[in-house]
């Protein structure tokens, strides 16, 4: 059993903290040694007490006489986890849980690097464990190798076995800890450090992070005694190199406690010298042979520490033979105009090859050409591939050269040319550029006033304000232009209010009301006045109200836009009532008559004119508040008034007499019946309350039709009869002719199912049942009329795709039948599966045509080549290749003659055909056999490295583009997941934005982390404005928002970018999203978006210093296309390194209207935070 040393050390203050303190005690040494019951070696040294001395603390510290640096992971998780173990142990014994300490973590993850090189509760520098960081009070360390999967539980049962790691671990006065836990191969070196008092943030990281440290060590404790440090080598002694050969060198440190344990040192902390520099060079470990070297050649590589120890190799050189090794050209790809010309440079490696000759070559002489020096001639539009070939070795290298026609632009439309929106709502405008094949097609926007309407570079219009406003886009050739006309409508009136809504005045009085209308934006606020009774109170214009006499008027105000109205009550004071009279002392009303009685108040200039009204019987006759009088039911009644006022009284006699009948009617004067079927006639006596409502049914004759004593009507035969009834009261009469015919038994329909194109009609025909049918009338239904509609006469009109039920329906008994209509769409296009096909001769392929829409009803083809001399095609789309040359197979739709092409060439060439296995198309090649394949630009698939071009599908044997090809060749793509760097699954080691070490910086720094509760970071995904502003919220501390508006759409706290949204606000960093008080959270950011929040964080957070003379940016292409409004920002930036432009193939461009990366933002925060801000 492997034996591991552990060495625990503590000591606790005798006051707290923060108060003045004054060194350590001895540290007594080597108290216990012996093996525990797990059988572990441990070591115990007992806790330190801090004296109490009012003097202020001293950490000890010795001048070191060496450092280096080395390279191991810091493991978080683990480290994290083995906290929760303690916190379980020190819960079971009764002690409070302890908290990750930031300072102490880090400081811990440095011990641990530290006893990997001198395990000891000494530092190697030869300084105390506590002079890591002020507020340690206890450590705990261990190495060995513990485990992969459980190394947390190995070491916390080892320490908790020992007495003096299990006192440091249960102690109660500890309230923080820092766990580190350090890796280098299967070893792990652990430290714990308590402490007393929390001094920041807490956090718990679940990384494992390469981490390269520096480490102080001293001379006595790090004895280089051939076992402690010593060189070395990938084998004992060098084999003679080659000129152009290189080797490694490492130095290493074993340490002194455990000879297997040894780590290796980074070649940077060294200085490092060849005795013989002519033929021998040392960079950083790396020993190369120089080209001019002579063969027997001899040098000395020594290895220098800081502190001065030294290391030394021999090397000698094998043979002067210097073959090639590669061959680059200076540019991968061009692009030029019909006509130009370039030069291609080539180097061949290395640079003292004894046969530099090479040979040049053009794929596609039509395209461009290429002579023997490299010039290239561009000769026509489209792509050629131009090889270099080395004589020695046939090494080759590769230029794609693509020639592009010159087609300017001639016009340039926008639809629509004029629009109407609501203020603060958005249109996108939609361009044509002419011709389509315009070579650029770049554009710009404008808006002839911003304060009404604003465009942004995609075209989308926002409506800021009422008014006119013209969007122009122009060409960037040609300078061509289009306009569209914007009005913006104000909101409409939704209503207004008054101030009061009731008030009393005195004869005479003047006041004056003031109308709000609502919303106070409203476009058109005019209102206008009224007053229900001028005689008591008159208004004018203004709302000025003048009361005239006593009583009460209601004045209204009614708005213009919308007739929108509100009142108030004016009551204008009078005198005391004296008395009421009424204009009839006596009434005589029929039954259901009504009168109103006519209450006069005296005097009449009054104030309370109010009388209420009784009845001394409410069966007999109503009345209302109002004086109306409703007679009920026969008898005598009195109707009494009452003043408010003084409770004056005035009385009219009601006598109400019963009315006589004055009529009667049926509801069917004619009536049609089958025979043998029945009807109900329904007799209405009028008036309606009249007392006898009786009447009695007679049939003119009975063999046709009979009738009972309520009226209902039985169809006896073929005939006519004319039904009566009479009034009791009166004799009054009412008749119905009845005719009884044979009934309709049913209907049917010409067709049950129909299809129809839109715009497309037909007629349906119904056939009523029996044949002898009397009444023979339908009506037309559609079930969905904006799917079809049906007229009177059946006609069935295809309005929009659909399904859709047509009823008929008989008028004599309702019988039904349907026809279900199915509504297609009109073919709007046609696709094939390729647009381009190579094939050999007495080749064949199907090509599949795919009619649009989906639901379009006629799908019919056809197909024609235009050469079948070259390729024929038969009617279901079958190509085969007859001779060399080109054809074009076009399929032609039916319904709307839609086409579409497929371009065909035929050649007795080769075909290479490549299988991406999920990345993007890659187009198949025809080569001339004994000719070299040209590489293709590399495939991409998300979140996967493109591996390389392999001839079978289980990527056996690697492909190598410089053979010859003699056959028709697959070739299949090979691709590797990426090895999870930093924990996300979507970032590698070598990706351009972490070798530049900024990834790691923003990460650090905690300015960016991946997605929530997914292993991806998103480096290529558009960054938004909502995560932009986390960024900077993070790297500000993420203090809190000040009293500030919030944005209109950052109203729900929940979301992840609530606080920070709030805190730019506050800060100034964001002012709203296009002029308005919309963030716009989840818009995609632009390269001149992202420049103006970092130029607004640095003036108003940071307090920087951000003029530009704009001298930088303006030599940077594009400068002319950044809007106004950032080019302040995009100045300050690009002096600032910040922004420097894309590259292309002409040079960089700025872009500003370009979307950003989440990794370009990685890169710019974290330049800006430390060269910038200089954090």
């Amino acid at each position: 059993m492997r034996k591991f040393k552990f060495l625990a050390v503590g000591f606790a203050a005798a006051l707290l903290a923060a108060l003045p303190v004054a060194g350590f005690a001895d540290e007594p040494q080597g108290i216990v040694v012996g093996e525990d019951a797990a059988g572990v070696e441990v070591q115990i040294g007992e806790p330190a007490v801090l004296e109490d001395t009012g003097i202020s603390l001293q950490w000890s510290s010795a001048a070191s006489d060496d450092y280096c640096y080395i390279k191991g992971t810091f493991d978080y998780k683990e480290a994290s986890y083995q906290k929760v173990l303690v916190n379980k142990h020190r819960e079971a014994n009764g002690a409070s849980s302890l908290v990750m300490d930031a300072d102490l973590q880090s400081a811990a993850m440095q011990r641990a690097a530290e006893i990997a090189l001198y395990f000891s509760h000494t530092r190697p520098n030869g300084t105390k464990w506590s002079t890591i960081t002020n507020g340690a009070y206890g450590e705990n360390i261990a190495i060995g190798g513990f485990g992969s999967s459980d190394a947390a539980e190995n070491v916390t049962d080892a320490w908790m076995n020992s007495d003096g790691h299990r006192a440091n671990i249960l102690d109660p006065s500890y309230a923080i800890i820092g766990v580190g836990c350090f890796r280098i191969g299967s070893v792990s070196c652990w430290v714990e450090l308590f402490g007393t008092a929390h001094r920041s943030e807490t956090y718990a990281d679940a990384g494992v992070f390469t981490a390269i440290t520096k480490v102080d060590y001293s001379h006595s404790l790090v004895p280089y005694d051939g076992s402690g440090f010593n060189l070395n080598m990938r084998q004992e002694d060098p084999e003679p190199l080659e000129p152009g050969e290189t080797y490694e060198l490492v130095v290493g440190i074993r340490n002194p406690e455990f000879s297997y344990i040894y780590t290796s040192t980074e070649a940077r902390g060294y200085t490092w010298k060849s005795s013989n520099p002519a033929a021998f060079t040392v960079d950083n470990g790396i020993v190369s042979v120089s080209s001019g070297a002579q063969v027997g050649a001899t040098s000395t590589i020594s290895a220098t520490s800081p502190g001065g120890r030294s290391w030394s190799k021999e090397f000698i050189v094998k043979s002067n033979v210097v073959s090639v090794t590669g061959v680059r050209l200076n540019r991968t790809s061009l692009s030029l105009d019909t006509g130009d010309t370039a030069v291609l440079t080539a180097t061949v490696s290395p640079s003292n090859a004894t046969d530099k000759g090479v040979s040049w070559s053009s794929s596609n002489t039509g395209v461009a050409t290429v002579d023997r020096s490299g010039n290239v001639r561009a000769v026509g539009a489209g792509t050629a591939v131009i090889t270099v070939r080395t004589d020695d070795g046939s090494y080759t290298a590769k230029c794609t050269v693509t020639v592009k026609s010159d087609v300017k632009v001639e016009k340039i439309s926008l639809s629509p040319s004029t629009l109407t929106l609501d203020k603060n709502s958005t249109y996108k405008l939609t361009y044509t550029i002419s011709p389509s094949n315009a070579e650029n097609k770049g554009v710009t926007w404008k808006s002839s006033d911003s304060s009404v309407a604003r465009v942004d570079f995609t075209g989308r219009v926002m409506a800021v304000s009422v008014g006119k406003a013209t969007i122009t886009v122009t060409t960037a050739d040609g300078g061509k232009t289009a306009s569209c006309t914007v009005t913006v409508k104000g909101p409409a009136v939704t209503g207004v209010s008054l101030d009061r809504t009731a008030l009393t005045l005195n004869k005479g009085d003047i006041r004056t009301l003031k109308a709000t209308v609502y919303p106070t934006d409203a476009e058109n606020r005019e209102v206008g006045w009224t007053s229900s009774n001028s005689a008591i109170a008159r208004v004018d214009s203004s709302g000025k109200v003048t009361a005239v006499s006593a009583g009460k008027a209601t004045i209204t105000v009614t708005t213009r836009d919308g007739g929108k109205t509100a009142t108030c009550v004016i009551t204008v004071k009078g005198s005391a009532v004296t008395g009421v009279s009424l204009d009839r002392t006596s009434l005589v009303l029929g039954k259901g008559e009504s009168y109103t009685l006519k209450a006069t108040v005296a005097p009449t200039d009054a104030e309370n004119k109010e009388v209420v009204w009784k009845s001394t019987d409410s069966s007999i006759a109503r009345v209302d508040s109002n004086g109306n009088v409703m007679a009920v039911a026969s008898g005598k009644v009195t109707i009494t008034a009452t003043t408010d006022d003084g409770g004056k009284t005035a009385s009219c006699t009601v006598t109400v007499k019963g009315p006589a009948v004055t009529g009667v009617s049926l509801d069917k004067t004619t009536l049609s019946l089958g025979k043998g079927e029945s009807y109900t006639l329904k007799a209405t006596v009028v008036p309606v309350d009249a007392e006898n409502k009786k009447v009695t049914w007679k049939s003119s004759d009975n063999k046709v039709a009979t009738v009972d004593a309520n009226g209902r009507v039985t169809a006896i035969a073929s005939g006519s009869a004319t039904i009566t009834a009479t009034t009791d009261d009166g004799g009054k009469t009412a008749t119905c002719t009845v005719s009884v015919a044979g009934a309709v038994s049913g209907v049917t329909l010409d067709k049950t199912s129909l299809s129809l194109d839109k715009g497309e009609s037909y007629t349906l025909k119904a056939t009523v049942t029996p044949a002898d049918a009397e009444n023979k009338k339908v009506t037309w239904r559609s079930s969905d009329t904006k799917v079809a509609t049906v007229d009177a006469d059946g006609r069935v009109t295809a309005v929009a795709p659909g399904s859709v039920t047509i009823t008929v329906t008989t008028e004599d008994g309702n019988k039904t039948a349907t026809c279900a209509v199915s509504v297609a769409d009109v073919v709007s296009g046609v696709t094939l599966n390729k647009t381009e096909l190579a094939l050999k001769v007495d080749e064949s392929v199907v090509l599949k045509a795919t009619v649009l829409p989906e639901n379009a009803l006629n799908k019919k083809v056809t197909w024609k080549s235009s050469d079948t001399k070259v390729a024929t095609v038969d009617a279901n789309g079958k190509v085969a290749a007859v001779a060399p040359g080109t054809a074009t197979i076009t399929v032609t739709t039916e319904d709307g003659n839609k086409t579409a092409t497929c371009m065909v060439k035929v050649g007795d060439q080769l075909v290479i055909t490549f299988v991406t296995n999920g990345g993007t198309a890659v187009k198949s090649q025809l080569v001339n056999e004994g000719e070299s394949a040209v590489r293709p630009a590399d495939p991409t698939r998300a979140y996967y490295r493109f591996t390389g071009w392999y001839t079978d599908a289980s990527l056996g044997a690697a492909y190598d583009f410089a053979q010859p090809v003699k056959a028709d060749l697959t070739l299949y793509a090979g691709w590797a997941g990426y090895s999870p760097y930093r924990g996300f699954t979507d970032v590698a080691s070598d990706d351009w934005y972490v070798t530049c070490g900024l990834f790691d910086y923003a990460v650090d720094h905690r300015f960016m982390s991946g997605y929530s509760g997914t292993t991806l970071f998103g480096p290529y995904d558009t960054i938004t404005r909502a995560q932009v502003i986390c960024v900077l919220w993070n790297m500000a501390g993420q203090p809190s928002a000040g009293s500030v508006e919030n944005f209109s759409d950052n109203r729900d706290a929940t979301v992840y970018y609530y606080d920070a949204v709030r805190w730019a606000r506050s800060a100034g960093v964001a002012n709203g999203y296009a002029g308005s008080n919309l963030f716009n959270p989840n818009g995609n950011v632009s390269r001149q978006e992202l420049a103006t929040f970092l130029y607004n964080y640095a003036n108003k957070v940071a307090k920087l210093d951000t003029s530009s003379d704009m001298g930088a940016a303006s030599q940077i292409s594009g400068w002319s296309t950044v809007d106004a409004y950032a080019k302040p920002a995009i100045a300050w930036a690009a002096d600032h390194g910040l922004m420097s432009g894309v590259d292309t193939s002409s040079g960089p461009q700025l872009r500003p209207n370009d979307t950003a990366w989440r990794a370009s933002m990685a890169t710019m925060s974290a330049t800006f935070h430390r060269d910038v801000i200089g954090a």
